[in-house]
C-alpha cells in the first residue's frame, strides 16, 4: 500500500497534477469575475500553466499572484483592446442581420472572418505577454508573427478552447468540469503546444554552453 500512494508513485504525481490544475482555475476564475481583471487572470494562468509542462514547479498561489501583479498593466490594456473589438463584432453583426436587404450576406461573412482572425490572434496574445518582456506594441506584433507561422498549433490551439464549450452546451451536467478545470484544461493543451515555439525564441544561456 505504501508503494502505491507513495509520494514518488505516478498516481500521487497525477493527482497533486490534477489538484495544481483545479487550484490554478479556481484563482483564474475568480479573479476573472470582476472582467477587467480577466487579462491579468488569463496571462497569470499561461504563466504558471508553462512551468508545469517544464515541471518548474513552486508554489502555485505565489507564482500565480506574482504574475498578476507584474503583467496587470499590459494585459489589461490588451483585455480592454481584445473585449472591444468583440463587442464591435457583436454591434456590427446585430446591425448587419438586422438589414440584411441593405448589407447582404458578404458583410456578414466580412464580420465572421474578422472575429475568427482576432480569436485566432488571441491564442497567443497571453502566453506571450506571460513569458516575454516587450512594450504592448511588440507582443501584439509578435503575436500576430507567431499566429500566422505557426499556424496549424494555433488551429489546435483555438479547438483546444472551442471543443469542451461545444460539449458543454449540450451537457449543462457537466458544467461541474468548468468550475474545476473550464480554463486549465485547454490552456494546459496549449502550453503544451506553445512551449516548443518559445524555447526556439528565448534567449540562449551562455553560461550553459560547454
Amino acid at each position: 500500500m505504501k508503494k502505491f500512494f507513495g509520494m514518488d508513485t505516478r498516481l500521487y504525481r497525477f493527482c497533486a497534477f490534477v489538484w495544481n490544475l483545479i487550484y490554478l482555475n479556481l484563482l483564474t476564475l475568480i479573479l476573472c469575475i470582476p472582467v477587467i481583471t480577466a487579462g491579468a487572470s488569463l496571462t497569470a494562468m499561461h504563466y504558471v500553466l508553462l512551468k508545469l509542462v517544464r515541471k518548474e514547479e513552486g508554489y502555485i498561489g505565489r507564482m500565480f499572484w506574482n504574475a498578476f501583479k507584474e503583467n496587470f498593466k499590459q494585459a489589461t490594456i490588451l483585455w480592454i483592446a481584445v473585449l472591444a473589438l468583440f463587442f464591435s463584432y457583436r454591434i456590427d453583426w446585430v446591425v448587419v442581420t438586422s438589414n440584411m436587404d441593405i448589407f447582404g450576406k458578404p458583410v456578414q461573412y466580412g464580420i465572421l472572418i474578422l472575429a475568427s482572425i482576432t480569436f485566432l490572434l488571441f491564442q497567443f496574445l497571453f502566453p506571450v505577454l506571460s513569458h516575454f518582456e516587450n512594450t504592448v506594441f511588440m507582443t501584439v506584433q509578435n503575436t500576430a508573427f507567431l499566429c500566422v507561422s505557426k499556424f496549424p498549433r494555433t488551429i489546435v490551439m483555438a479547438f483546444s478552447w472551442i471543443i469542451p464549450y461545444e460539449i458543454l452546451t449540450h451537457s449543462l451536467a457537466l458544467f461541474p468540469l468548468v468550475l474545476m478545470l473550464g480554463f486549465t484544461f485547454p490552456g494546459f493543451i496549449c502550453a503544451k503546444m506553445y512551449d516548443p515555439v518559445f524555447k526556439l525564441l528565448e534567449p540562449v544561456d551562455e553560461e550553459a554552453e560547454p
